[in-house]
């Protein structure tokens, strides 16, 4: 569910209450991969709407351990990679990063979040018109980091410092 909000800037809504998680945390011994767990939970159509839309992102790096090791097995069952969203299909890393390249909010969303991060700013409080010149730049750069980090650094407004907030003394 991060991946949207970290690199399409598409925040994943809470679930809603008293959801039931169990066969998502590994109750049912059957549902050996993530796959199999998160299929079974977004059966319940509370769940659906938000699984269908954040999983398969999630599921075409699933040949990666918590550590970020390559693996092709999970509990002994094969770990499939393939994904749809949005009516487009892919397949691993390869495939997610291919179709996060083609997205149209992706370079706006990386642009905003590495403005934020190196202003020390609250990335869902920028103003878009401080984001939008330099993801015009990271696009036409076909996507090279070093060209968006040029155009931030060029921008003044990046070097701005806002004014310390002051705190009056209670009496």
């Amino acid at each position: 569910m991060a991946l949207l909000g970290i690199f399409l800037c598409q925040p994943t809504p809470p679930p809603p209450a008293g959801v039931d998680f169990s066969l998502a945390n590994g109750s049912d011994p059957s549902l050996k991969t993530v796959r199999q767990r998160l299929l079974a939970h977004a059966a319940n159509p509370a769940c659906a709407a938000c699984h269908t839309r954040s999983d398969p992102l999630g599921l075409a790096l699933e040949d990666f351990d918590g550590l970020g090791q390559a693996r092709a097995n999970d509990h002994g069952a094969a770990i499939d990679v393939s994904a749809t969203w949005q009516g487009k299909s892919f397949s691993g890393a390869q495939g997610l990063g291919r179709m996060l390249h083609d997205d149209p909010a992706f370079p706006a969303c990386f642009a905003r979040k590495l403005y934020a991060y190196g202003a020390g700013a609250d990335a869902e409080k920028l103003a878009p018109p401080l984001t939008r010149d330099l993801a015009k730049a990271f696009a036409a750069a076909a996507y090279r980091v070093p060209a968006l980090l040029r155009a931030l650094t060029a921008d003044p407004q990046f070097f701005r410092v806002a004014a310390p907030v002051t705190q009056t003394a209670r009496k």
